[in-house]
């Protein structure tokens, strides 16, 4: 600190203990107070600190400006000769830091020294990538007439308009797609901005890309388009089956089926959206489609959700349908200790003493429910007064 004092009175010092004690800095109150004085760094390089000196993280004086948002101490490095694209440890440049914050101010100042608007740091990110990311709509402006590459990916192949779609940035997403960015471009894992923005729940990005001409049954390398990561998400059961109705209302096919065989129906049924589950059904979809022998009926009574149930049978589900070890809707209720749905299939009409594969009753399940409550009594009692 004797010779940050020295910086601070302007008090000369040796070239080696300068260099010495900025390189032992890290991103901290030292290094980030000297940056937010542009006579601070005038002085730092007055006394014989290299332009292009890193701290401990292998940023440069114009990297932490940059990420700082300090555009006059960049504009004085630079013109002192500093390197534009000397990345840290993390393979980031000034550009991408800068971006990644939104600081336009910095992108200028960068680009007018010649920076490359489309150099990728180690994971891929462009600072077109990182500006999108951010939700920083003016700097993406910025880089745009700049001539970033609009449809530059990451190693994991998501572009810009994919991690805007994904973050909820509808602004960024319609300037994205009036530069020409590709709709329908996957990642490596094949989803598309699209599903990226079903999957969180924006509908009004959802709505863009569809009126834009996104292809609305494209399917993930897990075989999920957006419809079914819409009846899959955190968000749906917050009210957002407006996603839903939306990619329903363009043509999304509500029987399609994952690589696990599962529609959207089944998901929605599983994870206990009921008004996507009624959404889907009044869509068309099919009632007693089935993964691996489970319908929609069967996983929502072993999830425990009774809404849902009630829908399916009220739409016709098949009360006594079996799976593969031909159990019923009533033995996974009855098994789980679920008693209000055990009471709504025995009402609308389960019979109560079928045996499955391993020649268990609904009764019997019950009775080796892994653990013993009143739920599971209540069960037992309702099923033995149906047999008997």
């Amino acid at each position: 600190m004797e010779l940050y004092a020295a910086v601070w009175t302007r008090r000369p010092v040796p070239r080696e203990e300068f260099e010495g004690w900025l390189a032992s800095l890290g991103p901290g109150p030292s290094l980030q107070q000297a940056l937010e004085r542009e006579d601070s760094v005038r002085l730092l390089l007055e006394n014989g600190a290299s332009v292009n000196q890193r701290d401990v993280t292998g940023r440069t004086l114009l990297a932490s400006a940059a990420h700082s948002g300090n555009h006059e101490v960049a504009g004085l490095l630079l013109a002192r000769g500093a390197q534009a694209e000397v990345p840290d440890r993390h393979g980031q440049t000034p550009m991408t830091l800068a971006a990644r914050q939104g600081h336009t101010k910095v992108l200028l100042c960068l680009l007018a020294h010649g920076a490359q608007v489309d150099r990728p740091d180690r994971e891929g990110w462009t600072a077109l990538r990182a500006a999108a990311w951010g939700g920083h709509g003016e700097a993406v402006g910025v880089l745009l007439r700049a001539s970033a590459n609009v449809d530059c990916a990451d190693a994991e192949g998501r572009t810009a308009l994919r991690a805007a779609a994904w973050g909820g940035h509808e602004e960024i997403v319609a300037t994205l797609l009036e530069h020409g960015a590709d709709l329908n471009r996957a990642d490596t894992e094949g989803r598309t901005a699209l599903i990226a923005a079903a999957y969180m729940g924006h509908r009004e990005i959802v709505a863009l890309l569809l009126a834009h001409g996104a292809h609305v049954d494209h399917a993930d390398v897990d075989g999920r388009t957006a419809l079914s990561v819409a009846a899959l998400c955190v968000p749906a059961s917050r009210g957002y089956a407006k996603v839903v109705e939306l990619l329903l209302d363009y043509g999304a096919s509500p029987g399609h089926k994952d690589r696990d065989g599962m529609t959207p129906l089944l998901v929605a049924a599983y994870e206990g959206h009921a008004d996507v589950v009624e959404l889907l059904l009044e869509a068309g979809a099919d009632v007693d489609e089935d993964a691996q022998g489970r319908s929609a009926l069967h996983v929502a009574c072993w999830q425990g959700h009774s809404e849902a149930a009630q829908l399916l049978l009220s739409y016709g589900a098949d009360v006594d349908a079996l799976d593969m070890e031909r159990r019923s809707a009533l033995h996974l209720a009855a098994w789980r200790g679920h008693a209000q749905i055990a009471r709504l299939l025995l009402e609308g009409g389960a019979h109560p003493d079928h045996a499955c594969n391993q020649g268990a009753t609904a009764v019997s399940a019950n009775a080796g429910c892994l653990v013993a409550s009143p739920r599971t009594a209540l069960v037992r009692k309702r099923v033995v007064g149906c047999v008997g």
